[in-house]
């Protein structure tokens, strides 16, 4: 069910959830998500493990898209073909490429030569 979310008196967004009090807790978490971005520390201050976390979100973005261009009937395309492109597919995966481009490049800045995948953290 949809549900529309107030608090004190405050329009806080439409959220699909089973019950009211899941449709607040959901609208909360993504408002505070999008302070956080909002109030994002530049790429050379971020921890390795939300280096690594943004990376993981990527990745699983980037796995859709390649369902999405399998759906399409372009599954068949080349990186290359695709990022001359301009339609909305092929912007999405221009942007998801260069995101991750960033990170990666950020962290082959903090590595040094033959940078790994992931950055370690510590456990």
């Amino acid at each position: 069910m949809i549900y529309d979310v107030h608090e004190d008196g405050e329009y806080l967004g439409s959220v699909e959830a089973k019950n009211p009090s899941d449709a607040l807790r959901l609208v909360k978490l993504h408002k505070r998500s999008l302070q956080r971005k909002a109030e994002g520390k530049p790429l050379d201050q971020w921890t390795p493990g939300r280096i690594n976390n943004e990376l993981d979100r990527l990745d699983k973005i980037s796995s859709r898209l390649t369902d999405k261009f399998i759906a399409a009937g372009r599954g068949y395309e080349k990186p290359l073909e695709t990022l001359r492109m301009s339609d909305p597919l092929a912007l999405e995966y221009k942007e998801n490429l260069a995101s991750r481009e960033e990170l990666r490049n950020e962290i082959a800045r903090r590595w040094g030569p033959n940078p790994p995948r992931r950055l370690p953290t510590r456990r």
